[in-house]
């Protein structure tokens, strides 16, 4: 790579930096099956074991492998989780 002040660089030409487009996944959730949730016994329904609160958010991995986002409504062991509605298709990216 060319060095700055090089006698065969143009000033500014050889250092220019390509701009490339970036989304970042901030929100990256605990995955966590199906089965696990619905048991108050487990884990993830235990506050102190979890952090399970108001809000709190996890995807849930169903038997046949797809996912879907459930909320907490509260920290207890017997709080239910709401669950989302998800598309019936998956968006499989392409090119």
């Amino acid at each position: 790579m060319p060095k700055y002040g090089d006698a065969s660089t143009v000033t500014g030409q050889s250092f220019r930096v390509k701009d490339v487009q970036t989304i970042a996944t901030a929100l990256p959730l605990p995955v966590v099956a199906e089965a696990d949730l619905k048991s108050k016994a487990h884990p993830i329904n235990i506050h102190h074991l979890s952090g399970k609160q108001k809000g709190a958010m996890v995807a849930v991995q169903k038997a046949e492998g797809s996912l879907y986002i459930a909320v907490a409504r509260d920290a207890l062991p017997e709080s239910p989780w709401d669950a989302t509605a998800m598309e019936v298709t998956a968006v499989t990216p392409v090119e």
